[in-house]
């Protein structure tokens, strides 16, 4: 009897620690992302932001390496796709993209804001007014499949830095951005915008990840982002960087 009870005190420990393994002996990490101030910044060879160093701090209390790789949105939503020890960030989590991955979030919000230059002021009282201006974004951004979606034909190439420099040589007349990011990387252009339509519910940012990544390290890189809400640990992130809460 002793012999079974010690028997089976062994195999429930033994499945714990196994459970426990795929966070402590998992292969390193790829997050792959794009420079989007100031959630997504590319400083030299590493990534900071709100959310970067959100995600840093996380996996780094799980005790798993990872390797920020900044690289074009579309490769990078392909790479969480196609490698399944792979995630891309800050993502838009959408009901097109629900099912292609498992998500860890929210790590932040913004709405979605078609702007004009504040020099060149351009006032819209509903986006369906934006059919009559030269709009642009970036290639593969949710933001932009949403403006698309109501009947807005959107000029989506390059990234986010290309479509802001198209806006500030007029070759565009509305940039699709967000709300938060937009007027963050036009100051560092010292460029001030106009937001000339904004949706009315904000955009949620999320990490989502390959399909067979580790679900027990989703469930607890969940757990560290909601305690990190309630902590201070995102506050303190946040303000480094001058955003609200």
């Amino acid at each position: 009897m002793h012999i079974f009870r010690l028997a089976i005190t062994l195999s429930t420990a033994l499945t714990g620690w196994i459970l426990c393994m795929p966070a402590a002996a998992l292969e390193e990490v790829r997050l792959y992302t794009e420079h989007y101030p100031p959630f997504n910044i590319k400083e030299g060879d590493t990534v900071t932001g709100t959310n970067g160093l959100l995600l840093s701090e996380a996996f780094a209390e799980l005790g798993i390496v990872t390797q920020h790789r900044v690289v074009p949105w579309a490769r990078a939503q392909r790479s969480a796709r196609t490698q399944p020890l792979a995630c891309f960030y800050s993502a838009a989590r959408t009901a097109e993209r629900e099912l292609h991955y498992q998500w860890v979030g929210p790590l932040s919000a913004e709405y979605i804001t078609l702007f004009s230059l504040a020099s060149r002021p351009i006032r819209l009282s509903n986006l369906a007014e934006a059919r009559h201006w030269r709009v642009g974004g970036q290639l593969g951004d949710a933001y932009v499949q949403w403006v698309i979606d109501q009947g807005v034909e959107v000029e989506s190439r390059g990234g986010e830095g290309s479509s802001l420099d198209k806006l500030l040589h007029n070759r565009l007349d509305l940039w699709i951005s967000g709300s938060i990011a937009g007027p963050y990387m036009a100051n560092i252009r010292k460029t001030e915008l106009l937001p000339s339509f904004q949706s009315d519910v904000r955009s949620e940012l999320w990490l989502a990840c390959h399909r067979e990544f580790p679900p027990e390290l989703i469930q607890q890189l969940n757990t560290l982002i909601e305690r990190y809400r309630h902590d201070g640990t995102r506050a303190r992130i946040l303000a480094r960087y001058g955003v609200q809460p």
